[in-house]
């Protein structure tokens, strides 16, 4: 649910997914598990953290937390908002695996309200969302005038009618409205089982007629998730859909959400954070300073020394602050995550020639990290440029134009560390037209950077350089000096005059494949396998792809799903829908990756169709012969 209180912070308004994306920074949530928590893309996500830090003025997300700390609803937010944000995010997850189960049934719920009680939009919005999140087709029967319960349909199979209850007091003797409902209450006896009655004001008193119905109580926000399941229980009635409701009725109950008071629906002034120290010297000792005039002088003393006190304090913040874009330990770098050490393969190898191909010239150096998708070209690079003590080091997702300009964006916020340059950076940001603004935003980006040499880039899933080369730095006149890493699948980039250095991501060798997947086996040491069970994985790992993509996934999934390695590879061979679903979220879960072997091939294959129709026959084709018999003509001939 989303609270009003919660739309300005530091008098800066914000809407509910930027809140939800602050609650997920204040309690240390990642980037990378922000949009699983949430539901949203990895994009989403950024997009939001953009504007977050542009209405913020901040440029790190450092600088957000101090930001949201500095408000006195920063212990809510983190708290309280937080509980509620994981509560509403495992209740939608849930609706969604209820809408599996009764995929095949066609659930109706039909809305039955009268027009003058439409008051509580946001309150019928969301229930309706929420009913169809669990799969159920949602209805509207909005009536006008005291005739409309004469409409309501009769009881159907797997139609359900939600009716609101009255705003005024049923027990008033003389409401008409109250009159209509007891007159109609006794025709729908018989089929009661199909009408839910919700209350939404809170009446304490019901119409008796009622006392047989299904009855739910809606009218505390605390309680709204309870309810829902009450719905629910009333709906549905299969073993399967129990456990999911009495799962999350036990999470909801063992976190306290339903506690006595609801501290969100409370005015935010009677439980914000108070800071302690300045305003006490203010409205304690600063009045009974001037309470007498003898004591004047002593008064303006003091006042002098606590404002000289909090100047001294607030410029040394303010030259700390200056000084952090050329400090090492402070330097600005994008979240630059590898894979845990139990499923991290060390390459110092590869990291030593990396070392070595910089260290042959000055300048603007570049590299191209070339492999196949799942080789390790991205963890490598930034491997690399976590060793590295640059001012400013930076990944750049350039996989489409789109990606491309959003990393800029938040470089650009990164950057921008004076107000000036903040002020800068919001006037480009209100540019109407969109190659001014991009210009504008390369132009301010360059200038950063030539002001703070030796910066590290990284270029990764680059599919053509020429496609991004307004944004390749080349020329140390205008970006100054640096390192690029490129990581890209494309072999012909190593023909490209702008890449100076180029590495190929080959296959690992046996041994190589053994250790990381008896690193990730055994939580990062081999003493559980005996030599039997070396070999026994040597020759699984045979029909596993030797990269760390594919050796990692395989790890994993043996570990969470606890099959044999024979079942795992008559898995790879049939290779069914739900097997490659559960790939993907144990990528999620463990890398933060979301790409498959088959993923990759299967985009590959798009790409290469989408040049031309004829390779969709010639692909047809080749599925039908054997791969080790194709003719040479054949071949030759595409």
């Amino acid at each position: 649910m989303y609270y009003p209180n919660f739309e300005t912070i530091n008098h800066i308004r914000f809407t509910r997914r930027e809140i939800d994306i602050i609650a997920c920074i204040l309690n240390g949530r990642s980037a990378k598990t922000i949009p699983s928590l949430l539901s949203i893309s990895p994009k989403t996500v950024a997009a939001h953290m953009e504007n977050i830090r542009a209405k913020a003025g901040c440029s790190s997300r450092e600088s957000i937390i101090d930001f949201i700390e500095s408000s006195e609803k920063s212990a809510l937010i983190k708290n309280e908002y937080y509980a509620d944000l994981l509560a509403r995010s495992l209740f939608e997850k849930s609706l969604k695996e209820i809408s599996k189960i009764v995929a095949s049934q066609e659930i109706i719920c039909t809305f039955i309200f009268k027009q003058e009680h439409n008051g509580k939009n946001s309150f019928l919005h969301t229930l309706e969302q929420h009913l169809k999140l669990a799969g159920f087709k949602v209805e509207n029967k909005n009536q006008t005038g005291y005739n409309f319960l004469q409409d309501i349909e009769r009881s159907q199979p797997l139609k359900y009618n939600i009716c609101i209850l009255p705003e005024a007091d049923p027990s008033n003797e003389d409401d008409a409205e109250r009159n209509e409902w007891a007159a109609f209450i006794p025709n729908i006896a018989a089929h009661r089982d199909k009408f839910i009655f919700l209350n939404t004001k809170g009446n304490t008193k019901t119409l008796k007629q009622l006392d047989k119905f299904h009855c739910i109580d809606f009218s505390a926000a605390k309680n709204y998730y309870f309810s829902f399941i009450k719905i629910l229980k009333v709906i549905l009635s299969s073993k399967s859909v129990d456990k999911i409701l009495n799962d999350l009725t036990q999470y909801l109950a063992s976190n306290q959400y339903a506690s006595n008071s609801s501290p969100i629906l409370e005015s935010t002034n009677s439980r914000v954070r108070k800071n302690k120290f300045w305003p006490k010297i203010i409205g304690s000792y600063v009045p009974s300073l001037l309470l007498t005039n003898r004591r004047s002088i002593r008064s303006i003393a003091a006042l002098s020394f606590v404002a000289i006190f909090y100047l001294i304090f607030l410029t040394s913040k303010e030259f700390i602050w200056k000084n952090e874009y050329n400090s090492v330990d402070n330097s600005i770098r994008s979240d630059l995550s590898v894979p845990h050490e139990s499923a991290f393969l060390t390459r110092s190898d590869l990291i030593k020639q990396i070392d070595r191909k910089f260290n042959e010239r000055r300048g603007i150096q570049s590299l191209a990290l070339i492999g196949i998708g799942g080789a390790g070209k991205t963890t490598l690079a930034r491997q690399y440029a976590r060793q590295q003590k640059a001012a400013i080091i930076w990944e750049i997702n350039a996989e489409s134009r789109e990606d491309l300009n959003l990393s800029f964006g938040q470089l650009a916020f990164a950057l921008a560390k004076t107000d000036k340059e903040q002020s800068a950076l919001r006037t480009i940001q209100s540019l109407k037209e969109p190659e001014e603004k991009e210009e504008k935003l390369l132009q301010f980006v360059k200038t950063r950077l030539k002001a703070c040499p030796n910066w590290v880039l990284i270029f990764d899933n680059v599919e053509k350089l020429n496609e991004i080369q307004k944004y390749f730095p080349q020329d140390t006149s205008t970006w100054g000096v640096g390192k690029v890493i490129v990581t890209t699948r494309d072999h012909n980039l190593q023909n490209n005059n702008r890449i100076n250095h180029v590495l190929f991501m080959g296959k690992l060798d046996p041994d190589q494949k053994l250790n990381l997947f008896t690193q990730i086996m055994s939580h990062n040491t081999v003493k559980f396998f005996t030599v039997n069970q070396k070999d026994d994985a040597k020759q699984f790992l045979k029909h596993i792809p030797p990269f760390p993509l594919d050796v990692t996934v395989a790890a994993y999934y043996l570990k969470v799903a606890n099959i044999s390695y024979a079942e795992y590879i008559e898995n790879i061979k049939q290779h069914k829908e739900d097997f490659e679903n559960f790939q993907i979220s144990i990528l999620k879960e463990f890398g933060g990756y979301s790409k498959t072997r088959y993923n990759i091939i299967a985009l590959s294959l798009k790409k290469i169709i989408s040049e031309s129709n004829d390779f969709s026959d010639l692909f047809f084709l080749l599925s039908l012969l054997n791969a080790h018999h194709i003719p040479r003509d054949l071949l030759e001939k595409y």
